[in-house]
């Protein structure tokens, strides 16, 4: 080979280091950005998961007090369909 392709071979081998580290940063930088996308998911989760539990013990706190007051009605003889609210 020649000087010259040596040179070639050389400036193309250089192109690709360089490339090759260009992409590793943009890389590590997407890397991060999804990292922090997906902790960001993970609370949002976490907050629907406590959301739904604080729904369910208030469901079953209503229903709890339903059968209550229909317990009640029921001992006075109160219609409670007949209640204008």
């Amino acid at each position: 080979m020649t000087s010259k392709t040596n040179e070639q071979f050389d400036k193309l081998f250089q192109y690709i280091v360089d490339f090759r580290e260009e992409n590793k940063k943009e890389f590590a930088k997407d890397r991060k950005s999804i990292d922090n996308l997906t902790k960001t998911i993970d609370h949002l989760v976490a907050m629907i998961d406590r959301y739904e539990i604080e729904l369910a013990a208030r469901d079953s706190k209503i229903a709890r007090l339903e059968k209550y007051i229909n317990a009640l009605a029921d001992k006075v003889g109160l219609d409670l369909n007949n209640i204008e609210i």
